[in-house]
């Protein structure tokens, strides 16, 4: 039952989330690449405790993640459209 809930309750998420524009969308991904980026020193200390990794490089995947997030909100328009 639970299993099947989630599966419902992300189907349901997806509906909503394909009806949304783009320009919404890249609001959202510049918006999480600035949360990622202004609480990088603390993502990069959990990196750091739960997965054993140095600091230095818990801050490299979140300026990773935080470019990827900048760069997907400037381009996946493009990257969808019709060939």
């Amino acid at each position: 039952d639970e299993v099947s809930a989630l599966i419902e309750a992300g189907h349901l998420t997806f509906r909503v989330w394909r009806k949304t524009s783009f320009s919404q969308r890249k609001q959202m991904m510049l918006k999480l690449a600035e949360l990622l980026l202004e609480k990088k020193e603390a993502f990069a200390t959990l990196i750091a405790k739960e997965m054993g990794k140095p600091i230095t490089s818990g801050r490299a995947e979140i300026d990773k993640c935080a470019w990827l997030c900048e760069h997907y909100a400037e381009k996946a328009e493009s990257y969808l459209q019709p060939r």
